[in-house]
């Protein structure tokens, strides 16, 4: 395991590294962590991906609804939207290539109507 300093030293390095790179979004990565660790600032501060006051949108919200919507996309692709509502709804039987699929998002609690559907694929189509 690493010591307290051993850890410090490697993330500096490691920014060091990402702020050398040619990509853009690179840098701004070591430009970030550079900075937290340079001024103490919390990561989502640094990084600025802090939720307004008052917001429920936190990092890790947004990727799992990302993930949801990428897999309910990928569901209504293969069925389409009614089909899938139905399904998710427990109201038609699902073909045995998206049973799994359809197991996983009804656990998801999620909107199962065609037009929460619709909207879950335009928000991971654009």
């Amino acid at each position: 395991m690493l010591s307290h300093a051993e850890r410090v030293t490697l993330l500096r390095l490691c920014a060091s590294r990402l702020k050398g790179d040619r990509e853009p979004e690179t840098r701004w990565l070591g430009d970030c962590l550079m900075t937290a660790l340079l001024t103490g600032q919390s990561l989502d501060e640094a990084f600025g991906y802090r939720p307004a006051r008052g917001s429920h949108a936190t990092a890790a919200q947004m990727i799992r609804r990302a993930e949801i919507d990428a897999q309910i996309s990928t569901l209504v692709d293969k069925v389409g939207v009614v089909p899938a509502s139905r399904m998710l709804r427990a109201q038609a039987q699902p073909p045995d290539e998206v049973m799994a699929l359809v197991v996983w998002l009804r656990g998801q609690r999620i909107g199962t109507s065609p037009s929460a559907l619709s909207r879950a694929v335009a928000r991971h189509r654009r």
